[in-house]
């Protein structure tokens, strides 16, 4: 699971949290909600939905959205 370090609100570091915290024992399930509220972390977010037939998924600069962090974009097709 990739998380995201947030500091004043913008996006630091995105990494896998066992890299992140590599003094740290998580569950399988990875860190909870109220570590990554400690450490002022976010989960990072791979996938938005999209319409395939008129828009394409693009890597991004990580961004905040809707209290998650993305690091894919949608955008329109080209016309070609």
């Amino acid at each position: 699971m990739l998380i995201a370090q947030i500091k004043d609100g913008v996006v630091t570091n995105v990494a896998d949290y066992r890299s992140m915290f590599t003094n740290t024992s998580f569950p399988a399930s990875g860190p909870n909600q109220s570590f990554l509220d400690t450490f002022n972390c976010m989960r990072v977010t791979v996938f938005k939905p999209y319409d395939s037939k008129t828009e394409q998924l693009v890597p991004a600069t990580p961004y905040i959205e809707d209290n998650q962090v993305f690091t894919v974009a949608v955008e329109p097709l080209s016309e070609e």
